[in-house]
């Protein structure tokens, strides 16, 4: 069980991210395809929070947004921070009070602070 799933296709972002969180007390799972994130969601129905980039690599046929968007009619309360280092993509996202956008690059603190303000209030 997680509390927090990563989903990016670049490894080491993913394990950057994963870090940060972890350092922060959070159970983080990493996911390299939209593909592993859903599978990962399924075995783990307790996480909390999914980080998704946007811009995933051309060979998956689903972006973070398109992945995110699947995960959350599967899982209503699951909580959601975009990412993207393209601004104009984050502005196309999702604005509920579960969905956040982070644009890229982003400072540690900042990452840190949307996930701990997205979990620690209940909607």
């Amino acid at each position: 069980m997680c509390d927090v799933l990563v989903l990016d296709d670049d490894p080491s972002t993913c394990e950057l991210i994963a870090d940060l969180l972890v350092e922060e007390g959070l159970k983080v799972e990493e996911a390299h395809t939209p593909e592993r994130a859903l599978a990962v969601l399924r075995d783990s129905p307790g996480a909390r929070l999914l980080v998704a980039e946007k811009d995933l690599c051309a060979t998956d046929e689903i972006d973070g947004f398109a992945a995110a968007a699947e995960a959350l009619r599967l899982y209503p309360s699951l909580r959601v921070v975009y990412m993207s280092s393209n601004t104009d993509a984050l502005n196309c996202s999702g604005s509920t009070p579960r969905e956040r956008s982070l644009p890229r690059p982003f400072i540690p603190n900042e990452l840190i602070e949307v996930v701990q303000d997205l979990l620690d209030h209940s909607l």
